[in-house]
């Protein structure tokens, strides 16, 4: 017993030690709580005096040396240096505050490379990661409805379309790092068909950006900027999203990076099973639909720094619309329109020189789209294809491919005080179907050849002017020189004032040009005679940005301006024939004012936007051409209980009631339509496991309950009448989980 105690006191002060020995500090980045690795890290113990410098593993984990009280400091490049207290046998975990120039303020929209969002002489919103985590935006759609001056419409079959400015979608250009995203229908791209998968951060420019990307910027631009990994390890993740109304989500993702090479695998599946607020009726209001995935991402960097990207995607989306049964026979009839986009893309950029830099982004976009009705037996379950091929309305294949270039070489060089982007934008675009009629009978086609050029100049240390021209050479109109000018002045390092003037143009589409419907319901012909809308843009925006201590504040107050002539518009002649045609004039003015506070673990946004309209198309409506105004209020609340990696999100949006004008003839006189007001809330709880390797996601979408919201009409053939607009799908709960890291 004697020789027992002396091993036994002996384990007891070995496994103490090793105890002790387990204690340690992990480093977390405070916005996206994924762990922070290689942070530059001083231990100093405060009795011996003693201290080593050392770094953080790929965990952000660092075990401790010392037994006794130990000072703790971190610096970080990006990241604000931290210096803390640590007791004896204690491990702690520690989250780090990134500088506003980190990865979520980085802006490259508007600019030939990457530079922080307050350098760029655009006033670009950056929504981050962070964000579309927190709102469990799993479309475009969803990314945008909460954000200040944009209405989203959603329709069964077009999907959701986004309106900016008081201006259409047909006005809004949206990109994937860059690359135009073809395919609209109406003149819009449905939202709800751009998934959030892979998406790092959106960048949004409001205001016309065409002397930089051409056609359909008019209201602004849409940027989607992908992942991709920044270290050299494998990561990955499943992430599953269930939510009450018949909707089913599973998507995953895998990169891996060695040295000069980066390869990355996605795809998924979205499954919604419809919605009716009548759930007895065979015909819903939200149809079903199915969305297939996939994508593959290649990057090789060259051994003189050359990066060159390859890119390729494809996407199926199958929207069911079903209509109730006629008569006596049991029997409906069934439409599926099934939509399929196949993109690739390659890309190369580099330095010639230490003042030259060269970019091109060459990529090829095919887009299917076919509509196909069957008639179902309603006892037996049987589908038949209906072959009548004298009726379009039946069936019907829309096709469109685009091949676009797009290269650019950067001059730079700061002791001249000047930068200069000088291109060339090559773009090719086919489309064909039954109700395309082109110039061989069949297939239409537009082809523009488009060099611009962009200069900044450095005025001094505060002010910098960038004018930019570009000039289109159309295959089917004549499209004008399209200028812009942005003014950028930094008043202080808290304050930032920016104006900007620009002209913008949208080109007549396919379908407006080569559209042939003719059928017992329809009678739409395009119009080979249009010419591009035309607009002038005026903005103006001041940007406030202070920090004290642990206090963050940022205040954005903007104004605008646009007139839109030569407007395309739809409307029908004496005998009741709808053509397009170059006809009307918009007036779009606002302004909005938006603050942002910081305070540890808590965050807040507040917003405000009051914008009106003017159409003066509608000559016969007495107010025809006085302006129609309707505000906005956005309020966001966020707090994270960092010792548990607990988050609480509240996402607010008031959209106040705005009128409307629906064209009923060129003589004709129009109707009013005014839409009620509206308030969309959703709460979301965030939760991280094991490091944040297991993020569960729940909440409450649409927490007042909103679905429809009347419209009642007031002048015209329909006075007093009642409709109602859809909005959302009702209340509706969701869980998600994402296992891994990215």
């Amino acid at each position: 017993m004697k020789r027992i105690l002396p091993i036994i006191f002996c384990l007891v002060l070995c496994l103490a030690n090793n105890v002790e020995a387990q204690n340690f500090v992990q480093v977390f980045d405070a916005r996206s709580l994924e762990p922070l690795p290689y942070a530059h890290i001083t231990l100093t113990e405060l009795s011996s005096k003693q201290f080593i410098k050392t770094i953080s593993d790929t965990d952000g984990r660092l075990e401790l040396p010392f037994a006794g009280e130990t000072n703790f400091e971190l610096s970080h490049i990006g990241y604000e240096p931290i210096s803390k207290l640590i007791k004896p046998r204690r491990s702690i975990i520690i989250y780090a505050f990134s500088f506003e120039t980190a990865i979520d303020e980085v802006a490259i929209t508007g600019s030939p490379k990457e530079s922080s969002a307050d350098e760029s002489m655009y006033d670009v919103h950056i929504i981050a990661q962070e964000e579309l985590e927190q709102r469990a935006a799993v479309n475009l759609s969803d990314a945008l409805i909460n954000q200040l001056n944009f209405q989203i419409s959603r329709d069964g079959v077009l999907g959701s379309q986004v309106n900016l400015q008081g201006l259409g979608g047909n006005n809004v250009k949206i990109m994937i790092d860059g690359v135009p995203i073809i395919g609209r229908l109406d003149g819009n791209i449905d939202l709800s068909q751009i998934n959030m998968n892979n998406i790092e951060r959106i960048e949004v420019v409001e205001g016309p950006l065409s002397a930089i990307y051409g056609s359909n910027a008019i209201a602004g631009v849409i940027n989607l900027i992908t992942k991709q990994s920044q270290q050299n390890k494998v990561e990955g993740f499943v992430n599953t999203y269930y939510e009450s109304i018949g909707t089913y989500n599973i998507d995953a993702l895998l990169g891996f990076k060695k040295d000069k090479h980066f390869v990355q695998l996605s795809g998924g599946r979205y499954f919604f099973d419809g919605w009716n607020p009548r759930s007895f009726d065979r015909d819903v209001q939200w149809n079903p639909k199915e969305q297939y995935f996939g994508a593959i991402n290649y990057v090789y960097r060259s051994k003189n720094d050359w990066f060159h990207k390859f890119k390729g995607n494809i996407f199926q989306d199958k929207i069911l619309n079903r209509y109730d049964p006629a008569g006596s026979i049991p029997s409906a009839f069934d439409d599926w329109y099934i939509t399929q986009r196949i993109d690739g893309n390659y890309a190369v950029m580099g330095e010639i020189n230490e003042h030259l830099t060269f970019n091109n982004t060459s990529s090829y976009n095919h887009y299917n789209r076919v509509k196909n009705r069957y008639q179902k037996d309603l006892s037996t379950l049987e589908s038949n294809l209906i072959q009548d091929t004298d009726s379009e309305d039946n069936q019907d294949t829309t096709q469109a491919n685009q091949w676009m270039t797009r290269a650019y070489i950067s001059w730079d060089n700061p002791e001249k005080r000047v930068s200069i982007q000088a291109g060339i934008d090559i773009n090719i675009e086919n489309g064909k179907g039954g109700r395309f009629q082109g110039e061989d009978g069949s297939s239409a086609l537009i082809a523009d050849l488009a060099p611009f050029i962009s200069m900044k100049i450095r005025i001094n240390e505060k002010m910098n002017i960038q004018p930019a021209l570009r000039y289109a050479y159309n295959s089917q109109f004549k499209v004008l020189p399209t200028p812009s000018l942005q003014y950028k002045y930094d008043i202080n390092d808290q304050l930032i004032f920016r104006f900007n003037y620009g002209m913008g143009f949208r080109a007549p589409s396919l379908k407006e040009m080569y559209l042939v419907f003719n059928d017992a319901n329809h009678n739409i012909f395009g119009n080979k005679n249009l010419i591009p809308e035309q607009s002038q843009n005026l903005s103006s925006s001041i940007l406030y940005k202070t920090s004290k201590k642990l206090h963050k504040y940022q205040l954005n107050g903007k104004v605008f301006y646009n007139y839109k002539y030569n407007a395309i518009a739809l409307i029908p002649d004496e005998n009741n024939l709808f053509q397009y045609i170059n006809i009307a004039d918009y007036t779009s003015l606002g302004a909005q004012i938006s603050g942002k506070y910081t305070f540890k673990n808590f965050t807040t946004n507040l917003g405000f936007s009051y914008t009106g309209l003017s159409n003066n198309v509608f000559t016969s409506v007495s107010n025809g051409n006085s302006f129609f105004f309707y505000p906005q209020l956005q309020s966001n609340l966020n707090y994270i209980f960092r010792k548990v990696n607990l988050s609480l999100s509240l996402f607010n949006k008031w959209n106040g009631s705005r009128k409307d004008f629906i064209l009923t003839g060129i003589n004709d006189a129009a109707e009013e339509v005014l839409i009620e007001s509206y308030n969309l809330m959703d709460f979301t709880i965030q939760k991280g496991f094991v490091g944040n390797r297991i993020r569960v996601n729940a909440g409450i979408k649409n927490l007042l309950n909103v679905s429809n919201v009347n419209g009642s009409s007031s002048t015209g053939p329909h006075n007093g009448g009642e409709g109602a607009t859809q909005i959302a799908a009702g209340r509706t709960y969701f869980i998600g989980l994402k296992i891994g890291s990215n």
